[in-house]
């Protein structure tokens, strides 16, 4: 049984993992970050300092049995070099990130893209845990063995039939409530707006044709199911592009909203609220 784990970043996504799985002493886990750290989370207004202290990649030999990247996507360029020197043959990568198509970058074999539902914000030297614990993977051979390795966990792996479908339909999650909150700077109670509301609804419906262009099949009803898990989100949540703004941070718009942009130039399809969205994201991040 695999046993040996990693966690490369130590960001919100990556704390919140290691808070997760650490309740199973029979893991031995390791996280990386880019300095050395304590890892503190705060669950319901508490503190909770984990047993863990982070590690430098660079520095690792060591072969391991699983290994989360949960870095931004843009930062993945800088964590290739180093994947070869902690991998084995038999190595599971799960890249817990934001967008698609990351999978492709890393010639490792088992190296699958989940679908990410752990919501928390990195706030100083502390991660607070707002909700969910679940990643979705494909159906096969490595992502069952991955599921029954973390059974005695607090995460939720669940292998899904329909991934694909699954992980268009966390793009478009992330287009609607990323894009909204990220340019008006605001947090999850700006949807209480009229005007925003309505140009998140056309931003949903282009997304959606690209994605049924692109072979899924989303309707109107997906967009009520998006509405109502924006709806069940509290006012003062943010999203991680909302927090990359506000810190004037690089942010993750080429894996989202560019994707997205990219496969409707390839359809030509008409997009005009996505096209002016992208345009706003990429103007952020330009010379930045």
């Amino acid at each position: 049984m695999m046993k040996n784990i990693a966690i490369i970043g130590a960001g919100a996504v990556g704390s919140i993992l290691l808070h997760l799985i650490s309740n199973d002493k029979s893991l031995n886990i390791d996280i990386f970050a880019t300095n050395n750290r304590d890892i503190n989370l705060q669950i319901d207004n508490k503190k909770i300092s984990l047993p863990y202290k982070t590690q430098m990649l660079k520095e690792s030999s060591k072969k391991y049995d699983v290994i989360f990247i949960t870095t931004k996507a843009y930062t993945l360029k800088d964590i290739i070099p180093y994947i070869d020197n902690i991998t084995h043959p038999e190595t599971t990568i799960i890249i817990c990130q934001n967008g698609y198509s990351q999978t492709e970058r890393i010639t490792h074999p088992n190296t699958f893209h989940a679908v990410v539902y752990i919501s928390g914000q990195k706030k100083d030297d502390i991660v607070i845990y707002f909700r969910d614990n679940q990643l979705v993977l494909p159906n096969n051979a490595h992502t069952k063995k991955l599921q029954s390795i973390f059974l005695n966990t607090d995460l939720d792996i669940t292998i899904s039939d329909d991934y694909l479908q699954q992980i268009w339909f966390k793009l478009l999650v992330n287009l609607g409530i990323n894009s909204m909150t990220a340019l008006t700077k605001n947090t999850a109670q700006v949807l209480k707006v009229e005007e925003v509301n309505q140009v998140l609804n056309q931003l949903l419906k282009e997304g959606i044709k690209v994605a049924n262009k692109d072979g899924l099949t989303f309707n109107d009803d997906t967009i009520d199911e998006i509405l109502n898990i924006y709806n069940g989100y509290p006012d003062h949540m943010g999203t991680s592009m909302y927090y990359d703004v506000q810190e004037n941070a690089l942010t993750e718009f080429e894996f989202i909203q560019g994707y997205i942009y990219t496969r409707a130039r390839h359809h030509q399809l008409n997009t005009p609220i996505l096209d002016i969205v992208y345009a706003l994201l990429k103007g952020y991040q330009y010379n930045r």
